[in-house]
């Protein structure tokens, strides 16, 4: 008697654990994330969480002018200053985290990868006037006249960055109110940044000094400038839902960073007098010091959450506008001096490195 009363109660357990867990919308979509699950049913929220990014991005650097033209009177010059012009670029960003047991902390590490390449060149034919280009990278003792007066009619440009981003960071998900969490962050940031830097100038003009004419050919200037950044990182970050799908969201970060620098110089200045004169040679140096380094982010997101009896999965779509500052980052080398025998002093350049674009990301918790 009592297997008869026991049946209806084993046919109806199945669909018990299906409806278990109350239709959507169970979840209050508050940290970027992670959502604060109500606890209807007791169910063990994501253990792990992996984000994929679409970056488009472009990539800026002071100091990277290669030539000046003048545009006026040779008695009352002015000067246009030629820069790269430089290009937005794909690259991608993968984070893979995981959940804390307690008070809602996490950790995560992500990658991110980036490479620009992009040329640039300046042209003056001196058969238009006589004016022509005027080298900004050339050694000014480079030739065995003096070069005060050196011309050319091309300049080309050739600019290589790597980019190689690693960040490890620790995260609390403070949900302050129904619309609104705060999600503190510090961590680890470590960045390696490889550039490469070409300049050519072709079909110079003849410079006479002393009754000896002497045709400038070209002179090439190769640039390397390597640094390898690791240190402290923090960074907060904000999340205000407008309903149970959409939000905005923002972070402002930053990090101090122990930076080793590798930078080199060679250069090459061919001409020809009675005969051709070729002058060469190199620098190299090698060094620590410390640089800073910002972020921020301001996007919109959208998220839902699908419900199983054991587990929430929660997945999204977010799209922001990313902007990353790296100060001091071009340490390449360049003559400050005037053409003076056995004067050959370097200054690096101390230009600021600037990310900034557009980042897609797609996110899950499982």
């Amino acid at each position: 008697m009592k297997a008869v009363f026991a049946l209806p109660l084993l046919l109806t357990a199945p669909l018990a654990a299906e409806t278990i867990c109350p239709p959507p919308p169970p979840c209050a979509f508050l940290p970027v994330n992670r959502p604060c699950v109500k606890d209807i049913c007791a169910l063990e929220q994501s253990d792990l969480y992996i984000q994929l990014s679409f970056l488009y991005w472009l990539a800026e650097e002071r100091g990277l002018e290669y030539c000046m033209k003048n545009t006026n009177a040779l008695l009352d010059a002015q000067m246009t200053l030629y820069k790269p012009v430089f290009e937005w670029q794909p690259a991608f960003r993968l984070v893979l985290g995981s959940y804390l047991p307690k008070d809602n902390w996490s950790i995560d590490a992500s990658y991110s990868f980036y490479l620009q390449n992009i040329r640039s060149a300046a042209k003056d034919n001196f058969s238009q006037g006589p004016f022509g280009l005027l080298s900004v990278w050339t050694s000014p003792d480079a030739f065995v006249s003096s070069n005060f007066y050196a011309l050319w009619q091309r300049a080309d440009t050739y600019w290589k960055l790597h980019g190689y981003f690693f960040d490890l960071m620790v995260r609390n998900n403070l949900c302050n109110s129904p619309a609104l969490s705060i999600q503190p962050a510090f961590g680890l940031k470590m960045a390696i940044l490889q550039q490469r830097y070409e300049v050519r100038y072709k079909f110079g003009n003849t410079i006479t000094t002393t009754g000896v004419a002497e045709n400038l050919i070209s002179s090439s200037i190769n640039l390397k400038n390597r640094s390898f950044n690791i240190g402290p990182s923090v960074a907060c970050g904000t999340h205000w839902s407008l309903d149970g799908h959409w939000s905005f969201n923002g972070t402002i970060g930053g990090s101090i960073l122990a930076s080793n620098f590798g930078v080199g110089r060679h250069e090459f200045d061919v001409s020809s007098t009675a005969e051709t004169q070729i002058g060469t040679y190199r620098f190299n140096d090698d060094f620590w010091t410390w640089r800073p380094q910002a972020s921020l982010v301001l996007g919109a997101e959208w998220s839902d959450c699908a419900c199983s009896p054991i587990k929430v999965i929660h997945y999204g779509l977010k799209a922001s506008y990313e902007m990353q500052y790296w100060w001091k980052q071009n340490m390449m080398l360049r003559h400050i001096d005037a053409p003076i025998p056995q004067s050959h002093t370097l200054a690096p350049l101390q230009g600021d490195l600037i990310f900034q674009g557009l980042t897609v990301d797609l996110f899950f918790d499982f």
